[in-house]
Parts: C-alpha cells; structure tokens; sequence
C-alpha cells in the first residue's frame, strides 16, 4: 500500500494540508461513503505508512466485502480527487496567479469593464511587491495580452502602446529565464563533464541583442560563480541577498539561495570565500527562509548536519553560534539530547575528546539515526583511551555492530554501510595495537569521519 501514489502523494501532506483535504473529499461524498471511509483509515495512519501493509492487505483488513476491482477503482478515484484538489490548493495559495485567472475569466465572460479593473488591481499589486522576481515582467505581460486581446474599448494610441508593452515584458521574461538556465547548463556540465555548446551558443545567439536587466545581470554573475568558480561574483550575489534584492520566497530568490549555497560549500572547500561572516548570514538567512515556506522547523538530520558544516568549513565559533541559535527551531522531543549530541559534534571537530565525552556518554533517543550517532561517538571517546581498557572498547564495537544489523532495515543502505564500516575500521585499528593489520580506506566507499579515520590510520602505520 504504501508503495502506491496515492500514499506517496498524501506522505507530502502537512496538518493545513490534511484539513484542507479532508474538506475536499467531503465535499464530493458522504462522511458515511465508503471511500472517506478509506480517507479516514489513511489519515490516521499519516505517521506510519509503512504500517499499511500491501494493497491485497490493506484491502482484506479493512475492505473485505468489496471486491478487488472496487477496492482498487475507489483508491484510484481518491487519488484522481487528491491532483483535483492539489490544483485548487496551489491557486488558493498563490494570490497574485488567482487574480490573473479572474482576469482572464472576466474577459471570455465579456466583463470587459471588470477585467480591467481587476487588471489595474494586480498591475498595482505586482509594482508594490519588494525585490526583483521572475513573475514581473511574467504577469505584466499576461495582464496587457488579456486587455489588449479581450475586445476592449481602448483607443488605438493606447493599443499601439499596449501591443508594444506585451512584447517588451515578453522579450524581458525570455531574457531572465534564459540566463538562469544558462547558469544550470554550466552546473550540469560542471557535475556530468557534459558538452552544451549548441545550445549555450543558441542561447547567446537569441539573446545576444536584449538589453539587460538586473535579473538578467545576476543570472550572469551566477555564470561566472559557476563556470569560473569566481569569488567575487559569489560575494556580489550574496551581498544581493542580505540587502533582500530578491522578492521574499520567489522562485527566483530560492534559485539564487541555491546556486549560492552549492557554491559556497565548493569555495570554502578551496579556502576561496572572500568573507566568511557574509557567507554565514546568508546560510542563516537561507535557513530562515525555509523555515517561513514550510511553516515547519529544521529536522533533527539537517540540524546534525548543518552543525558538522558550519564546524568543519567556516568555524568552530560559528558552528556554536549556529546550534544555539536553532536548536529550538529542531522538531524532536529530544531536544536538549539533541543539544548534547550537536556539543559533542562540534568537540569532534576539535580533537577535543575529553569534552566531547561529557557530552555524548549519558544521552539517548528513540531515534535510530540519533542513537546511532551517539553510540559511534561514545566508541569513538573510548578509542583514544583503549590502551587503557581494550575489551571495552572492543565490546562497544561489536554491541554496536550487531546494533545496526538487527536494525538494518531502519538505515538507508548509505547510512547502515557508513557506521558499519567506520566500526569495522576501528575494531582493526585497535587489533594493530598488538598485530599489524591491513586497512586499505580505498575498499570503502561508504565511511563515515573519513578525516579523522585516515589520521589514525596514519597513526598506526608509524607504529
């Protein structure tokens, strides 16, 4: 069951969504009808899908006195209502896209007089929003289509002016789109070694004669981050985005935050950002504006690992900076455990194992990837002290290693091979304190603290 793309689709549901939805279905049906009955069962199961079972499971449990044909034509129907709704729930939600489907419905209706001044409406409404965005000159061109084609009484003069308005906002919306896609035709032949060059010429070809605009402009500078890996250009872009240039959770500015951030990682990798702080703001930023979009918090794994980023690329005083500013923004019940691990991450980094022992030796979770993380840091405190007390530290790797083989299929295979094989490491290094042991890294391709393993692998081959 949970396989299906109904349960796919209804896994992405958030609480407003759920409730929204629900009002949907029973708009088309009974609260006595079999299929919001379906809608109910899924609803209570939103937590766990997993627990559905398969679809011939799921049937007999709860459906059995239908048929196998009806079971599946109501599920199927269920999902045709959830794209239905889906369409309604992104237009109620995208004022500025709703007024111009009004616009366009006055004008077939022949409301010619009331198109217009819906028209004059949005044209007001798009000119006062703050920062540069892709819809502008988008809209502007689709409201003046609507008046110009919609049979109104303008005067000839003011069509002239309006027919050269559409194709001027047209001509301008091309031309913003085609620098950022220009920007991804370098990311991709940056990632996959692939040759673009009939259509990047196509590109300069068909724009080669617009004037810029600012979108364009920075569509440009991300060229140059990308394709010369430029940091100046980086730091004019980002210097964009705390001045809030870009029009607040656009489309454009969540493009423009994520070439930025792909490309801040690459140059803080080569020591070539030009200033750290500025960097950091916008990271902050960035976050903040993810935050506000999905009206949720920072998942427990993206904070863990924002925390190894920040510690690792920009600083260990940021990286504090960084988990007390967020951490009550993490969505865990854990959350001064969760504190506790962030600590004894940042401590990692430093080689500081003494105060990362204080931190990681007395929590726990009941989240698996949680648990893990810990369990391989309190392994990791008893490694630098093992000539002390060898069978703990032994005992800790192979409690731990079955850990993860009874719960193997809770880890992505990423995940589970990552912790197995840095504890496999481990356990050898300890062994080469008494026999020389062979550790080829090259054999393992899924490893976790790669840095540090490689440092004591050293270590050990100057024994």
């Amino acid at each position: 069951m949970q396989d299906t793309k109904l349960i796919r689709a209804l896994s992405t549901l958030n609480k407003e969504e759920w409730m929204s939805f629900r009002k949907f279905v029973i708009s088309k049906t009974g609260q006595d009808s079999e299929i919001y009955s379906l809608f109910t069962k899924l609803h209570t199961k939103k937590s766990n899908f997993q627990s559905l079972g398969s679809l011939g499971d799921f049937r007999s449990k709860h459906f059995k006195h239908l048929s196998q044909q009806a079971f599946l034509s109501m599920v199927s129907k269920l999902y045709k209502w959830l794209e239905q709704w889906l369409i309604i729930f992104e237009l109620e939600n995208d004022e500025i896209e709703k007024q111009l489907y009004l616009i366009k419905a006055l004008f077939r209706k022949g409301l010619n007089k009331e198109g217009q001044s819906q028209a004059r409406k949005l044209e007001n409404k798009v000119t006062a929003k703050k920062g540069l965005s892709f819809i502008s000159s988008k809209i502007r061109a689709e409201i003046n289509n609507e008046i110009y084609f919609g049979g109104t009484s303008n005067t000839v003069e003011e069509r002239h002016e309006m027919l050269k308005l559409i194709c001027k906002n047209r001509i301008l919306q091309f031309s913003e789109e085609m620098q950022f896609l220009k920007a991804e035709i370098y990311n991709r032949e940056k990632i996959y070694r692939k040759d673009f060059n009939e259509i990047k010429n196509l590109i300069e070809q068909t724009t080669a004669f617009i004037p810029k605009n600012k979108i364009a402009e920075f569509g440009q500078l991300l060229q140059k981050t990308i394709k010369d890996e430029d940091p100046e250009s980086l730091d004019q872009i980002q210097r964009a985005i705390i001045n809030e240039e870009f029009m607040p959770n656009s489309k454009l500015e969540s493009m423009v935050f994520a070439y930025a951030a792909i490309n801040t990682r690459k140059l803080l990798h080569q020591n070539d950002i030009k200033d750290l702080d500025l960097s950091f703001q916008v990271l902050n930023m960035n976050l903040q504006r993810g935050i506000e979009k999905s009206e949720g918090g920072l998942t427990h794994i993206s904070f863990h690992n924002m925390v190894d980023t920040i510690a690792n690329l920009f600083s260990i005083d940021k990286a504090h900076q960084f988990m007390n500013r967020w951490i009550d923004a993490v969505e865990t019940k854990a959350r001064e455990e969760t504190l506790k691990l962030a600590q004894s991450q940042i401590y990692f980094v430093e080689r500081n194992f003494e105060e990362m022992k204080k931190y990681c030796g007395y929590i726990s979770f009941d989240n698996y990837g949680q648990r893990t993380r810990a369990w391989l840091h309190i392994i990791i405190c008893q490694f630098q002290s093992r000539k002390e007390d060898y069978d703990l530290v032994m005992q800790s790797l192979a409690s731990f290693k079955s850990y993860l083989k009874r719960n193997k299929r809770k880890y992505s295979k990423n995940y589970y091979l990552s912790n197995n094989n840095a504890a496999t490491i481990l356990q050898k290094l300890v062994k080469n304190d008494f026999k020389p042991q062979k550790i080829e890294l090259q054999d393992y391709k899924y490893l976790f603290y790669r840095k540090w393993i490689t440092e004591e692998v050293e270590k050990a081959k100057k024994q």
